[in-house]
């Protein structure tokens, strides 16, 4: 599969950073997404997986809201304990 649909996704960190998800990579029960962030060189990475628990940095939740209404974000990767 060459797109997934969560290249461009808008995400947000905990902690105030902002990002989009710049890349996918599909194995075979799992998805590893890396996330851009804004105004750096820096990027981040959330590995989801269908089988094991997700994996990668906690604390991401990813837009899920439609254009023109109030922002909803979703848990994206490992909840934290």
């Amino acid at each position: 599969m060459n797109n997934l649909g969560w290249r461009g996704t808008r995400v947000k960190h905990k902690d105030g950073r902002l990002g989009v998800i710049s890349n996918e990579s599909a194995g075979q029960v799992h998805v590893r997404l890396t996330i851009k962030i804004n105004g750096s060189d820096e990027t981040d990475t959330v590995q989801l997986s269908a089988e094991d628990g997700d994996s990668g940095t906690p604390g991401w939740s990813f837009l899920t809201s439609i254009e023109g209404r109030p922002e909803t974000w979703a848990p994206l990767g490992p909840r934290e304990n």
